[in-house]
């Protein structure tokens, strides 16, 4: 972790203020220089071949580009950085990293590279695989023990499991960040119970709204996620881009810039909203396991008439001492293998579990109820969201709420600390300099005084 951010630090330091590569590159360089290299290469030549690596292209899409740090920039970043100082020097991809911008990215590469970035990818996908080739030659025991991480208990069909895999892994892949033409509303509610004797409960409620129009939105989150007491309004139109919060005293801070790529802050808010029933972050074929981490696949049972949904059960243990950690999901291929239940506990230490129903909103499946209950020696947390589409009323009315907010916001300076430290040099050398100044003519009559008569 200390290496990883010390990457960043050193990179960002050498790559001047008004940098701009995508996370592929930014998470790929930390990762290459934090991470064991043949590790690296072996997991995504792995997961390659499984099917569920993304192209280069994909990960320097709008969504994925403005995005920060999605998961998959740190398992493909990784090798793909050490493929680049590998084929073009260390000088060219430092270079490539401070000089690639969004709306010019693949016509930067050609310019700084030479190449295409159509021929960038199928350059570095050939030498991953040589490169796997020869680890797997070199030490076939290590990479052989970094495919077995999930295990079949005797009563799991293989055949029946590998259905399962293929329908989620195909999901996962294919998810979309934002949708294009869809205006909805989420409430939600927490409700927390500390333990007996141990302090009072409290209650807790936000909503977020968001509309989408082609590659245009607008969002509104009002205490968002219960980190304070603040809302969060977020734009991008063609011509502005904006990302703003308003206390209680209704101070607003943030920033209202030109128009620009999609934000960080917008993915993360509508994140958590689409991606309540994704199945990457809990079933293990749609995540990388840790060096140390093992499941076994203990049950499954395929949909019936009655539910039309899959049911598994599994085990995952992060150490040999440590616990381990049982789950029990329900995925509905119907709604492209979405989680609508979920339990994962520690027996004897705290148990999760999450119900989520769902409903097609511009070809993407959203989670419009979901409810969770979570419990351990810390109480008990109940959480309730309701999500539903907006009227065309309510649509323009965010839409101008949102709108009217950003105007009365005077745009911030992009680059806020270069300029500070400029203004401090312009501004702090003079008056040094007449400060100095000033001690100097002072000490003078002094000088004169003691100074011997010619």
């Amino acid at each position: 972790m200390d290496r990883h951010e010390v990457a960043h630090t050193l990179i960002t330091a050498l790559s001047g203020p008004d940098q701009y590569p995508p996370p592929l590159l930014t998470e790929g360089w930390a990762e290459s220089q934090s991470r064991n290299r043949d590790e690296q290469i072996r997991e995504l030549a792995r997961v390659r071949r499984e099917g569920r690596a993304y192209s280069l292209q994909a990960l320097v899409e709008p969504a994925a580009y403005s995005q920060e740090g999605p998961l998959w920039a740190y398992w493909e970043g990784g090798p793909l950085v050490h493929y680049l100082i590998h084929r073009y020097g260390p000088a060219t991809f430092l270079r490539l990293y401070a000089g690639v911008r969004p709306d010019t990215f693949h016509d930067d590469c050609r310019a700084i590279l030479g190449d295409s970035w159509e021929s960038v990818e199928e350059g570095f996908w050939k030498w991953l695989e040589a490169e796997d080739k020869l680890l797997v030659q070199a030490d076939p025991k290590a990479a052989a023990a970094s495919l077995h991480r999930v295990q079949l208990a005797k009563s799991v069909n293989p055949a029946d499991w590998q259905t399962l895999v293929d329908g989620c892994r195909k999901a996962d892949k294919a998810f979309e960040w934002f949708p294009s033409n869809v205006a909805f509303t989420s409430r939600v509610e927490r409700i927390k119970k500390s333990p007996k004797g141990s302090g009072s409960d409290n209650s807790t409620e936000w909503r977020f709204s968001a509309v989408f129009e082609g590659r245009q939105f607008w969002m509104f989150g009002n205490s968002f996620l219960g980190s304070g007491d603040r809302d969060w309004l977020v734009m991008s139109t063609p011509a502005r881009n904006a990302d703003l919060t308003c206390d209680n005293s209704g101070v607003v801070r943030g920033e209202g810039r030109n128009a620009s790529p999609r934000d960080n802050v917008a993915v993360r808010l509508v994140a958590d909203w689409q991606r309540q029933g994704s199945v990457s972050d809990s079933l293990p074929v749609c995540r990388d396991l840790q060096a140390e981490e093992r499941c076994r696949i203990e049950r499954l049972v395929r949909p019936t008439v009655a539910t039309g949904k899959w049911k598994v059960w599994f085990t995952c243990r992060d150490r040999n001492d440590e616990p381990e950690t049982h789950y029990q999901m329900e995925l509905d291929p119907a709604c492209r293998w979405r989680v609508t239940r979920l339990v994962n506990e520690r027996p004897g230490e705290w148990r999760f579990e999450s119900t989520s129903e769902y409903k097609n909103l511009d070809d993407r499946f959203l989670a419009v109820t979901t409810n969770s209950r979570s419990t351990g020696k810390y109480g008990e947390t109940t959480t309730r969201s309701q999500l539903r589409p907006m009227s065309e009323a309510e649509r323009r009315e965010l839409k101008r709420q949102v709108e009217q907010t950003v105007e009365q916001w005077a745009p911030m300076d992009p680059h806020p600390w270069p300029r500070r430290f400029l203004l401090v040099i312009v501004i702090g050398c003079p008056l040094g300099g007449v400060a100095l100044l000033g001690a100097t003519r002072r000490r003078k009559p002094q000088s004169a005084a003691t100074a011997p008569n010619e």
